[in-house]
């Protein structure tokens, strides 16, 4: 989900990703690009630059995820509130 949330704003080079996507370490983030890229959800765009230079984008089938990543944000954030407001009303 974090991925998709960081690739729905357009391509991003991995080490864009590395930056943004906190608490990923930089393997799984790699294994996680790669299944996303054999599932059709993104492509990989590697340019033969030195050093190299590999572009993530999501496809049509990875921006269909979009609205599920949206509607999870939203309930998180009221989850986060709700239980805020259940720690300050019982101190």
């Amino acid at each position: 989900m974090v991925i998709v949330d960081q690739l729905r704003a357009g391509p991003k080079r991995y080490t864009q990703l590395e930056g943004s996507c906190s608490g990923i370490s930089p393997r799984t983030l790699s294994t996680r690009l790669h299944e996303m890229a054999a599932a059709g959800l993104v492509t990989r765009q590697q340019y033969a630059e030195s050093p190299p230079r590999v572009d993530y984008e999501l496809t049509d089938l990875g921006r269909e995820l979009i609205p599920a990543v949206e509607a999870l944000r939203i309930f998180g954030g009221q989850l986060l509130e709700a239980e805020k407001a259940a720690g300050t009303s019982t101190a």
